[in-house]
């Protein structure tokens, strides 16, 4: 059997331009993992196959509007109906992912901070973020909230609400504090969620800083237990959004 693409079709897609990212994937990773090998799994299942070359599949997009479709070809037309489901399976995986992505509010303050009290603002064990979580829990019908606090840097402002906490501390070191969470009405929660993170602010920044540089801890039964970040935290913490 030859092995050049003697079959093609253009196979429309219902993702819209803003998800094509998503679909493709890093370096087309996703594409290549969830529809080309997948698609040679099935193959090689259902007809017996060893090798199978030729498969190709290209995102494609119109300058005049939002559709997408994916080019088809390969040099068996046997082969199309596998690569299509495979096509739609990933779609549908893709569009549960964009909902998500859409359902989650971001939100970044920055303020005056010196660096060495970020560990009092993360707190024993992740509690200062755990505190400040909490209330804003039992304030808001908000969920899956997430805060994380890094020195200052550059960040691009897109798909956030960015403002810059104002104290009555002041020095030339800054912080980002970033928070992200589900809300069905997200003015509401970033009023509640302002007031919190700036009392955490005040209450950080008052801490008193011993000889040596360490931030003095509060009782534990007030924040904690002592010990690491959790696991969780750590990784918001080490990785970011």
């Amino acid at each position: 059997m030859s092995e050049t693409n003697n079959y093609e079709e253009i196979f429309p897609l219902t993702i819209k331009k803003k998800d094509v990212g998503l679909f493709i994937g890093p370096k087309g990773k996703d594409l290549k993992k969830h529809v080309i090998f997948e698609s040679k799994d099935r193959i090689r299942s259902k007809f017996d196959v060893k090798e199978i070359n030729g498969l190709f599949c290209m995102v494609q997009t119109n300058d005049d509007n939002d559709d997408v479709s994916v080019l088809l070809k390969t040099h068996d037309e046997r082969f199309v109906g596998i690569i299509k489901d495979c096509i739609v399976q990933h779609e549908k995986r893709i569009m549960t992912k964009s909902k998500k992505r859409n359902d989650m509010s971001k939100f970044v303050f920055k303020t005056d901070m010196e660096h060495h009290k970020i560990g009092k603002f993360i707190g024993n064990s992740g509690s200062g973020i755990n505190r400040v979580r909490q209330n804003i829990s039992n304030e808001d019908d908000c969920s899956n909230v997430k805060i994380m606090v890094t020195e200052d840097k550059k960040i691009k402002i897109q798909r956030m609400k960015f403002e810059i906490l104002k104290t009555d501390f002041n020095c030339d070191e800054k912080v980002l504090i970033t928070v992200t969470l589900n809300t069905k009405d997200r003015e509401k929660t970033f009023e509640i969620l302002r007031n919190h993170i700036l009392n955490h602010i005040n209450y950080v920044n008052d801490c008193e800083v011993t000889q040596n540089g360490s931030v003095e801890e509060e009782e534990e039964d007030t924040w904690g237990n002592k010990g690491k970040l959790s696991e969780e935290d750590q990784k918001d913490f080490n990785e970011g959004w």
